[in-house]
């Protein structure tokens, strides 16, 4: 990265957004290792969009490892795990059990569908270790946004109930909830065609099993959106076919090619990425190439959104719902966030920019990141912790319009080799309707709140990086050699011009914001914004039950 520094008040406040490189070392189970206190993980790379001052647009390729995880130090899941409870408790529910109140729960608490539990949950909140636990197979899982619990171990998918995913490797693997509930239909199954025929630009350009996938896109639909996701192995889509006959490579795809290199393990896939793509939407069956490392075809997990919304900028309102969650926010909480002066006038700044594309804010919800994870994550001073923090975020509701929100996290602020930065954005676009994975959410400092622009730039830079959220690349490479390839957005030769006079300067998605008092949105962007299934006709607060 560039120099990270910020200005100082005499100069001109000026930030960017940034696509910067990052290398790590993780889990081969991209969504555990970063939730429990866990010993051995492999290694992966990922990008992500942040609010920077510099920009370097060049995504990286993901690196794969493997590892047996044990929780609480143990790997056999029936070994001494039976709580030591102390005073009985009216339930006699054990950990991990559906439930609809605490007293029917042995350990005492119930988590809700609201806290991301379909069913309800049984559990020993804030436990130390698996004696803290009810019934046999339990144990202690560390480091969830809102403390630590026990949970059922288990050995397969099968060994769940409904909405829960057998999550995790070895004698550590455990019930959690799904990535995606069950009102976007998930459905894990695929066709083996052939082995090592994929060279996929993530795992070090590996060699993957090709795999295909279909789907029946219904007559009326004006744009999709397709989730695949594995929550060990890499799965990278290769092309799509439609009904009759075209085919489109992914590589080459503009709207597609980032965020399924980012992430690895989840690759969202939305059309049309543009105007040049609107005829590609048709109703029929469509096939779905891709490469897979995994041994097993029934772990791969996918949804496809429909949406017959129109994507003229003049069509109906949409809404977009939001799940804040804040992170040892200092005087801000899930209490007091309606009441505050500055954070609803981001919100309004937020509004005030979309609205131009007929996109509104809807339906806001807030919950309080506690504990361990709160100190945590409360100061982010390495890009890899904002995909450790993101996909601790839960599925926010039961129905298709609860889970189709944004998770946006607001943390205290950043430092170190994340000095500077005001927000980041997980992909581009980031994977819709999916919660609990490192491609589903946002991160912004709420320290700008107070800095220089204030609730202003902040809403802007809310506004810019949920842009790439939805699918929105920048204009113009802030080092130059990219554009987004729509034709209704200027280009500028950013090497011989300076910010302040590109013709795309006073444009939401350019890659430096300048604090204008407005941000312009193109025909095509919003055409690519409405296409996207988490701006919908109706926030949850109003669709029907």
């Amino acid at each position: 990265m560039s120099d990270l520094r910020r200005l100082a008040p005499h100069e001109m406040a000026v930030h960017a957004t940034s696509l910067a490189a990052s290398r790590r070392t993780m889990g081969a189970m991209l969504a555990v290792c970063a939730v429990v206190s866990l010993a051995g993980c492999g290694s992966d790379e990922r990008n992500a969009t942040q609010t920077t001052p510099t920009d370097t647009g060049v995504p990286s390729d993901v690196a794969d490892g493997s590892a047996s995880i044990p929780v609480d130090g143990s790997s056999d899941p029936g070994s001494d795990a039976v709580a030591d409870a102390g005073e009985p408790l009216p339930g006699d529910l054990d950990d991990g059990e559906a439930c609809t109140a605490d007293a029917q729960c042995t350990s005492g608490r119930c988590l809700s569908p609201d806290d991301g539990f379909p069913g309800g949950y049984c559990t020993f909140f804030d436990c130390e270790s698996r004696r803290d636990c009810a019934g046999a197979g339990r144990a202690c899982l560390r480091g969830e946004f809102n403390g630590n619990l026990c949970v059922e171990l288990c050995e397969q998918d099968g060994d769940c109930r409904e909405g829960y995913e057998c999550v995790g490797q070895g004698g550590g693997s455990f019930c959690f909830p799904a990535y995606a509930g069950d009102a976007l239909n998930p459905l894990c199954e695929s066709e083996f065609i052939a082995a090592d025929a994929v060279r996929a630009p993530v795992g070090n350009f590996a060699l993957l099993d090709r795999h295909e996938v279909r789907f029946t896109i219904d007559e009326g639909t004006t744009s999709f959106m397709m989730v695949a996701w594995d929550r060990n192995d890499i799965v990278y889509p290769e092309s799509f076919t439609a009904p009759d006959g075209t085919t489109i490579d992914l590589f080459d795809y503009a709207a597609y090619y980032f965020s399924p290199v980012t992430f690895g393990t989840v690759a969202p896939v939305m059309f049309p990425g543009g105007p040049a793509y609107e005829d590609f939407v048709m109703p029929g069956e469509y096939t779905v190439s891709f490469g897979y490392e995994g041994p097993s075809t029934s772990q791969i997990c996918w949804i496809v959104m429909q949406e017959e919304e129109s994507l003229d900028p003049e069509g109906d309102d949409l809404v977009v719902d939001v799940n804040f969650y804040f992170v040892g926010v200092p005087g801000l909480n899930a209490d007091n966030a309606e009441d505050s002066d500055s954070f609803q006038a981001m919100l309004a700044e937020f509004d005030n920019v979309w609205r131009q594309g007929g996109i509104r804010l809807g339906d806001v919800q807030y919950y309080d990141v506690t504990g361990d994870v709160s100190d945590q994550y409360a100061v982010i001073r390495e890009q890899d912790a904002v995909f450790d923090l993101v996909q601790l975020s839960r599925q926010p509701g039961t129905t298709r319009g609860d889970l189709l929100s944004t998770n946006v996290f607001f943390i205290q602020g950043f430092a170190g080799e994340m000095g500077g930065v005001l927000g980041v954005s997980a992909g581009i676009p980031g994977a819709a309707g999916v919660h609990g994975s490192p491609g589903t959410g946002l991160v912004f400092s709420a320290d700008n709140l107070r800095g220089a622009g204030g609730p202003t730039l902040v809403g802007q830079v809310l506004a810019h990086e949920f842009g790439h959220f939805i699918g929105l690349f920048h204009t113009t490479e802030s080092q130059g050699g990219g554009t987004d390839q729509l034709d209704d957005t200027p280009v500028c030769d950013i090497r011989n011009t300076s910010l302040q006079n590109c013709p795309d300067a006073s444009n939401l998605m350019f890659p430096t914001a300048l604090f204008r008092s407005f941000l312009e949105v193109s025909d095509g962007q919003i055409l690519i914004a409405r296409a996207n299934p988490l701006t919908k006709s109706v926030s949850r607060a109003d669709a029907p039950e």
